[in-house]
C-alpha cells in the first residue's frame, strides 16, 4: 500500500501465507513470492515449488541431489526418508537423484512413495 506522495510501496501480510486450500507460500518484501527456490528461516530449510507452494511430505531434487520435506515443510535433516534412503548431514539423501535433474538446478518434483503433493 503507498501513502500519497511517497514512492516507497509498503506491502503488507508479508512472510508466510496460507491459502484457502491449506497450502502454505512465502511473500517476500517486494510482494513477489519464492518459486523453485530455498527458504531458511530459523534455521530451517523449506523449498518452494514452481508454483510457489512450499514442499510437504514430498521429495525435491536439486543439484543432482533428493531432499525430503516433512509435513511441517521442513527439510528432514536425520534418519531415512520414506523411500529408505539415508539422509546426509546436509540433508541431502544419499545416492543419486532418483526423480531427475534439470542442468539450471531448477528443481523438479516428483511424488515418492505414497507421497502427494
Amino acid at each position: 500500500m503507498r501513502e500519497p506522495g511517497n514512492s516507497h510501496l509498503e506491502y503488507k501480510n508479508l512472510g508466510w501465507q496460507q491459502a484457502e486450500n491449506g497450502k502454505y507460500w512465502y511473500r517476500n518484501q517486494d510482494a513477489s513470492y519464492i518459486q523453485t527456490n530455498w527458504l531458511n528461516e530459523n534455521g530451517n530449510w523449506y523449498f518452494f515449488d514452481a508454483d510457489g507452494w512450499m514442499v510437504t511430505n514430498n521429495y525435491a531434487s536439486w543439484g543432482g541431489k533428493d531432499y525430503y520435506f516433512g509435513a511441517d515443510g521442513t527439510l528432514q535433516t536425520t534418519g531415512k526418508a520414506p523411500d529408505g534412503r539415508k539422509v546426509e548431514a546436509n540433508g541431502a539423501l544419499e545416492g543419486a537423484s532418483k526423480y531427475g535433474v534439470q542442468a539450471d538446478e531448477d528443481a523438479m518434483f516428483n511424488q515418492g512413495p505414497g507421497m502427494k503433493l
